[in-house]
């Protein structure tokens, strides 16, 4: 699919799935070791317009980490959900 094209979407507006949103109910042995951030699975849409779709994304501690991509990629409406 080209990034002109697309994909027809029924989910309501501003909608972040579900993996985004849920959090372990065990705290990590050692939060320090982790990831600063870890995406699993987050998608955004506006109206009917899926924006980003399934990102995994980790970005380690302590390092400088860079979002890359042309203009209307999603990278800032990543950043913002």
């Amino acid at each position: 699919m080209s990034m002109n094209e697309r994909e027809p979407v029924t989910e309501p507006t501003a909608k972040v799935s579900a993996a985004a949103t849920q959090h372990d109910a065990a705290p990590m042995a050692n939060p320090g070791s982790g990831p600063a951030l870890a995406l699993n699975g987050v998608s955004c849409w506006y109206g009917g317009f899926r924006a980003v779709r399934d990102v995994q994304l980790s970005i380690p501690r302590n390092k400088v980490t860079a979002l890359i991509g042309p203009s209307g990629c999603g990278k800032s409406t990543l950043l913002r959900s």
